[in-house]
């Protein structure tokens, strides 16, 4: 149960970002104690206009060039990757070499951690795909086919990966060739990729066609603590290899930047709620239906920026999974966009004043239709467009007039997916009722993001479901606590059925999915002697289409 606390929700204080030194040194990383703050994370003592607007509060997407462009600069955001995404950063070393110069090599910093993989390179648009770079001991690196691949039977472009692990040491092209680079130049927790072209004459035309401007690598990002895999008695045993690996799941992904002391918020792995993180991440693995086969539910793949706010980096991993944090009773409560059963009833006997009722949203704050961009693999990585997710029952609620809500998925990489999260978002629009519900210090066991079940005359009905937005100890001096709750439902979490999700031909054609079954209309009752006739109009026969 719940202990009673001065405030239930977040404390936001001060931050420090984090910076990426291009020297092929040591990443700086500074952190500010308990800094929380992503849009989904809800706190106690807010209006409830501004609760239910943060519901639907998105992040904001950053852009391809600041993933994808090779910079020369001193000093670069540190990038911190979660799943795979496409990325380049800032050159750390450059310098030719070779008869007459012929050889130019660079390094790139792709990110400021040990990473699982490098596989892909891609210079500009064109992709040097891992099978085609030579991984053995023999010629290691060297690009054996495609555009880039040997001329006249000679090697003109090589290609080193560097993943960042503890035993990493310093690139051997570069130790051998330059005397400036010398064996203590290791990158120690710096991902990193080594590119050396080779400038001969059945070359010329190739780089003449081909100057790269951005060199970009596919990375697969952080390895992850999974408290699922943890058999140890001493648990969380977040330091432990073993239960180490790399993962998509966005509730591990998250649970890292809170407890990493580099580039995360440095929380105490006691603060956190594991029971909570478990359900949540069993439910992002969840597998659902889509037109291509079948995927995970939710998962996270993108970017973080050392130099943005902690509030900014949470919320742009709480947007993959549609989810919610609350910082409860000293603990982190980490839950995805799933319907979870209530967990407390609440009746007139846990009334300690009026309940107050507020029918539905504001019209500025309503919205049947969803837009936006996710990212996508097909593009390169670009930030991209997905089909509007709307429902027909949504619109007819608003009189057929359509209020379209954008919203940016900046670690979502998948066109079905991003059409999920946006159908869940329309669903739940529809749920409006928001009630001020005053109780005695039986409310003490709800706690933020919980769900209870009311059962009140002025709620039209008994068990009625609510999630709880945020509360606040009684200024009536009764020693009482004031609710917000906001109504809610298990269908407006469900997954879409496959053929509600929108496709794109290989001609690039958009098929629209089939958006659901309309309200039945025009629905009356007439009074009998001992019975209620009900009359409606069906909505058109679907099938038919």
């Amino acid at each position: 149960m719940p202990q009673a606390v001065a405030a239930i929700g977040v404390i936001v204080t001060s931050f420090v970002g984090a910076a990426i030194s291009t020297t092929l040194g040591v990443a700086l990383a500074t952190a500010g104690a308990f800094v929380v703050g992503a849009a989904t994370i809800v706190a106690a003592g807010m209006l409830a206009n501004k609760l239910i607007a943060n519901l639907y509060e998105m992040p904001t997407m950053d852009t391809d060039q600041s993933r994808q462009s090779t910079v020369r600069s001193t000093v670069e955001p540190q990038k911190v990757i979660y799943g795979e995404t496409l990325v380049s950063g800032p050159v750390a070393f450059i310098g030719v070499a070779g008869q007459k110069n012929r050889d130019l090599y660079h390094a790139v910093v792709l990110a400021g951690h040990e990473v699982n993989a490098i596989t892909d390179v891609h210079f500009d648009n064109k992709v040097i795909t891992e099978a085609q770079i030579n991984s053995g001991s023999s010629g290691g690196g060297n690009v054996t086919a495609g555009t880039f691949g040997p001329k006249g039977g000679e090697t003109i472009c090589k290609i080193n990966k560097k993943l960042g692990g503890a035993g990493q040491t310093a690139d051997a092209d570069l130790s051998a060739t330059f005397a400036s680079f010398g064996s203590n130049h290791k990158g120690t927790g710096l991902a990193y990729i080594v590119t050396k072209w080779s400038l001969i004459d059945k070359s010329q035309e190739t780089w003449d066609q081909y100057a790269p401007q951005n060199i970009k690598a596919v990375v697969q990002g952080r390895k992850v603590y999974d408290y699922r895999l943890d058999t140890e008695l001493v648990k969380p045993n977040v330091n432990n290899a073993s239960f180490i690996a790399y993962s998509t799941n966005p509730v591990w992904c998250l649970i890292d930047y809170l407890i990493n002391t580099d580039f995360g918020m440095g929380v105490n792995p006691n603060r956190i709620d594991w029971d909570a993180a478990v359900v949540a991440a069993d439910a992002c693995d969840a597998t659902v239906s889509v037109p291509s086969g079948v995927e995970k539910r939710f998962t996270c793949n993108g970017v973080l920026f050392g130099t943005d706010s902690h509030k900014t980096n949470i919320n742009k991993i709480l947007s993959s999974m549609n989810g919610m944090m609350s910082y409860t009773n000293g603990q982190f409560v980490i839950r995805a966009g799933v319907y979870e059963a209530p967990s407390v009833s609440l009746n007139e006997d846990s009334l300690a004043g009026a309940v107050s009722v507020k029918t539905s949203v504001e019209r500025s704050d309503r919205f049947n239709t969803v837009t936006g961009v996710f990212i996508d693999p097909s593009q390169n990585y670009k930030s991209t467009e997905f089909p509007e997710v709307f429902t027909t029952s949504a619109r007819s609620r608003d009189n057929g007039e359509i209020l379209t809500k954008e919203i940016q998925l900046p670690m979502t990489n998948s066109r079905f997916m991003a059409q999920r999260i946006a159908n869940k978002l329309v669903q739940q629009s529809d749920q409006q009722k928001v009630v001020t519900f005053p109780t005695n210090l039986s409310g003490m066991e709800v706690a933020i993001g919980d769900r209870v079940s009311l059962s009140r005359a002025e709620l039209n009905g008994s068990n009625k479901v609510f999630i709880c937005l945020g509360w606040t100890l009684s200024d009536s001096g009764n020693g009482g606590i004031n609710l917000i709750l906001r109504e809610d439902d298990s269908g407006s979490y469900a997954d879409p059925a496959v053929g509600e999700y929108s496709t794109v031909s290989s001609t690039g054609a958009l098929v629209e999915g089939f958006r659901g079954v309309p309200d039945p209309s025009n629905l009356s009752a007439t009074a009998g002697l001992k019975s209620i006739e009900l009359n409606w109009t069906n909505p058109d026969n679907k099938s038919e289409v």
